[in-house]
């Protein structure tokens, strides 16, 4: 019974947390102002039968400096203990720049940075340039985008946790291309996200990351959201299997 409490809470609280995507162009979808910022902070304790603890934080901040610049930030931090003991330790950071060219081609680069005691991550740098093709049918219910670029990739694992002869350290070339869309149709919109991403110079070693969320508007004031998350790793330490798949439901309140 206690250790289906522990899950039940891990599941609830921390399924944010437990991939490695970070989807900043979701989490600020539009920067239509000159400054956006919102700050969440959350926390939860469980003592008795079990003792739990957990603080999640995350800052999304947006700055349009004019029509053609765009800069994106997005920061978080997620800490789980039972019995006192480190179950989970989540954090990361991303900065991304756009460059508006013209409605439908601007570029993108970001620098991100992050750990991840589930995938046994201690530090993963990414920094990453390309060009963002925004494209739409005849209905602008449905938007659709293309990113083709590449990044450089530097990634340092928990020596602790690994076979005796896995690589610690890895440094080299990825491709940084992913397909979004955006779909809105009376009270239901969608927002998807699928990054592929691929060592150049061997691409049987490759991650897929999808991101999805659908959100049903009942009323002025609320609505319900159901959001998917897929990570599938073709070559992932050998304690770690190669994909995972988080499903959470919710409700939203606004007044």
């Amino acid at each position: 019974m206690r250790n289906l409490i522990t899950l039940l809470f891990v599941i609830i609280t921390s399924i944010a947390y437990s991939q490695s995507i970070v989807n900043t162009e979701k989490a600020l979808t539009t920067v239509d102002d000159k400054l956006h910022l919102n700050y969440n902070l959350s926390g939860n304790s469980i003592k008795g039968n079990v003792d739990i603890n957990q603080l999640n934080t995350d800052l999304h901040i947006g700055i349009r400096l004019d029509t053609i610049h765009v800069f994106r930030a997005i920061a978080g931090i997620s800490i789980l203990q039972q019995n006192k003991k480190l179950v989970n330790n989540v954090g990361f950071v991303q900065a991304r720049y756009n460059r508006i060219l013209n409605e439908r081609f601007r570029t993108f680069s970001f620098y991100q940075l992050q750990y991840n005691s589930i995938l046994l991550l201690e530090r993963r740098q990414l920094t990453g340039y390309g060009i963002r093709i925004d494209l739409e049918k005849d209905s602008s219910n449905f938007r659709y985008a293309f990113l083709i670029g590449a990044m450089y990739e530097q990634e340092i694992l928990d020596e602790t946790q690994l076979m005796p002869n896995e690589i610690v350290e890895t440094n080299f070339l990825r491709t940084a291309t992913s397909f979004s869309f955006k779909y809105d149709i009376k009270k239901v919109h969608i927002i998807s996200t699928t990054y592929y991403q691929a060592h150049m110079s061997n691409f049987k070693d490759f991650r897929i990351l999808n991101d999805t969320e659908i959100n049903v508007k009942l009323n002025d004031h609320f609505s319900v959201f159901n959001v998917f998350e897929y990570r599938y790793d073709s070559k992932p330490p050998n304690m770690l299997n190669t994909y995972d798949f988080t499903n959470s439901v919710g409700l939203s309140i606004k007044i």
